[in-house]
């Protein structure tokens, strides 16, 4: 009988732990495997300045200018809010814009009543740009938000200068606008993705290296482009035609497309004489190594 009931008492013990260890590692496996929405809906960033000491204060505030292919040198940035507080970022951003000499910015975030309505508004530099207050929301597949987005792009085509954009955190709303405009000055598709998802990195500190940023950028950026392009094959597509043909069907004209790219885009024979020292570096460096 107790040889029994000791035979008994370890079956039963056993197989607690058979199930304690395959609840755990089933509990593991499903952290180990979020979903994209699970994961961005995770994240977490600080409004305080010392959790970022390894950051300048252009990347604490997101700002940065868009260097992708096509675009001149100091034509186009973006940024968080110059001028929302919420985020401890706008005077920061301020600063960057004034050293950036800024003269023309899209608000994706604000209308007008808003946006002079924060706390020192005139005190800034931003108060002395030329802007447009779209008060967009962020879905960029809305009546709202595609109406909003022409209305700013024609802002830029009518108002050549130096350009900003923003929303509150200068990521998403302002992140997948500086995508369509990068598009249409002709980056690829790796400039376009790297750009964007530097704004994780300078919040999140989210690099190439981390199993999250593919994930992040395909839920995000890819997704709205391949819906606002109507392809899947981003890497394959003729990103520039794609963009110009997205902005064509949301209602704006050629003509404003020609001087919204005019406004931004480096002189063809500039671009063509850049290029041309490019090969002829590359030769002259691989003749170099030849010898060598």
């Amino acid at each position: 009988m107790k040889k029994s009931l000791w035979i008994k008492t370890g079956t039963v013990l056993l197989s607690l732990i058979i199930c304690t260890v395959f609840f755990m590692d089933t509990a593991f496996a499903a952290g180990k495997h979020k979903s994209a929405e699970e994961i961005i809906d995770a994240l977490e960033y600080s409004d305080d300045r010392s959790d970022y000491k390894d950051l300048s204060a252009a990347k604490y505030a997101n700002f940065r200018e868009v260097r992708t292919t096509g675009i001149k040198d100091n034509t186009l940035y973006r940024t968080s809010s110059p001028i929302n507080p919420a985020h401890n970022r706008n005077a920061q951003a301020d600063r960057c814009l004034k050293k950036a000499k800024v003269t023309v910015v899209m608000n994706l975030a604000d209308d007008e009543n808003t946006a002079k309505g924060y706390e020192g508004y005139y005190r800034t530099y931003y108060s002395s740009a030329k802007h447009i207050f779209l008060n967009m929301d962020s879905d960029f597949g809305s009546e709202d938000f595609e109406k909003k987005l022409v209305k700013g792009m024609k802002f830029f085509a009518r108002n050549p200068g130096v350009y900003a954009i923003h929303c509150t955190e200068g990521k998403d709303r302002a992140g997948f606008v500086a995508a369509i405009l990068e598009c249409l000055t002709g980056a690829s598709y790796e400039e376009v993705t790297e750009d964007y998802m530097k704004s994780f990195d300078n919040y999140y500190g989210i690099d190439k290296k981390d199993e999250r940023y593919e994930l992040i950028l395909k839920e995000n950026l890819v997704k709205s482009l391949r819906k606002a392009f109507g392809t899947e094959d981003l890497e394959g597509a003729d990103l520039e035609e794609e963009a110009a043909e997205y902005l064509r069907i949301l209602g704006m004209k050629q003509k404003d497309i020609d001087a919204l790219k005019d406004n931004l885009q480096v002189p063809m024979d500039e671009a063509a004489e850049d290029a041309a020292q490019m090969v002829i570096g590359a030769l002259e460096e691989a003749m170099d190594t030849d010898k060598d």
